[in-house]
């Protein structure tokens, strides 16, 4: 697990999100599951913008390629999977 939690701990988890009405039984993200999770990408998006609102496009494109040997360097450590939970797939960064 991405977090290393035990599993008591996740199950403990599991059952708070599946009371908030969530995650179904089976761990699926219910409707309202799925419009917080887009809310949270939402501001974290709005929240990561104003980092690169001082750059241009060839400025964006440069950064993300000067980024890349260390995405590798990370991803190959294995403390980041490639594919992440949150989302990111990070193989081509290998």
């Amino acid at each position: 697990m991405a977090r290393r939690l035990g599993p008591g701990e996740w199950d403990r988890l599991r059952a708070g999100l599946e009371g908030r009405g969530l995650i179904d039984p089976d761990g699926s993200l219910t409707p309202a599951g799925r419009e917080l999770k887009q809310s949270v990408e939402d501001q974290t998006d709005r929240a990561a913008a104003t980092a690169y609102a001082g750059l241009d496009e060839h400025e964006i494109d440069q950064l993300v390629a000067d980024l890349r040997p260390i995405t590798a360097a990370v991803v190959a450590t294995g403390e980041i999977p490639a594919r992440t939970p949150i989302g990111l797939d990070l193989d081509d960064a290998r």
